[in-house]
This record gives C-alpha cells, structure tokens and sequence, in this order.
C-alpha cells in the first residue's frame, strides 16, 4: 500500500511545472510600467521585491529597480499588463515570477505570472 500511496505522490509532483525564473517576495506594486515599440512593455520592480536568481541573460540595469519584459501582442500579455495597470492605479501590489529566459528583449527576463489578489488578501 505505501508503495502505491509513493508512486501516486511522484506522479502529482513531477507532472507539477516548474518556472526557474525569479519571483516576488511578496505583493508589490510595479514601480514603473513602460510600452515601447515592437509590442514589448517593460516592468519594473523595487529590488527588494525579487528572490531568486535572474537568468544569465538579464541585465543588471543598475539603480534601485529591475525590469521584465511582457509581449503585448498576445491576449495573455495583455492580460497581464491591464493586471500591472489596475495595481499601480488602485495601490495594490501583484505577485510576479519570471519564466528564467530573455526571449522579449535579449537583456530582459520574461514575465511569466501575475497574480492580482482578491478582496481580503
């Protein structure tokens, strides 16, 4: 019986994904959200609001932020960006995490997840 109560349990986690890429500490409220030609926004956040190691390929922009890069060219992106939109205009903080590649902008990790709470969060 233990045996089938272990293989049920690898079999949850290893079908559980697994993003590499940094993520927050905690809610936060993007410090600056900026769209730039070629359907690219670039995200930027407090410093101290990342855990985590970023990927090889994102840049050290220096100063007190960090940026991810989101493709707004797709509803999903879109999506995304009217979430980081709704948190600095209402004052409340997201949960983000990167996807641990620079495939947007060659310096910039990917945003991957972000997570607006809901009323009493």
């Amino acid at each position: 019986m233990n045996r089938v109560w272990a293989a049920l349990l690898l079999t949850i986690v290893g079908a559980t994904p697994v993003i590499a890429g940094t993520l927050a500490t905690g809610w936060t409220i993007p410090a600056t959200v900026a769209v730039r030609t070629g359907n690219i926004a670039f995200i930027y956040f407090p410093l101290t609001s990342r855990a985590g190691t970023p990927p090889a390929c994102a840049a050290n922009i220096g100063g007190t932020n960090f940026r991810y890069a989101l493709d707004i060219s797709t509803a999903g992106g879109r999506s995304q960006l009217a979430l980081l939109v709704t948190s600095i205009a209402s004052g409340t903080g997201v949960f983000f995490q990167g996807a641990g590649t620079c495939t947007f902008d060659a310096s910039t990790e990917d945003l991957a997840v972000t997570e607006l709470p809901g009323p009493g969060q």
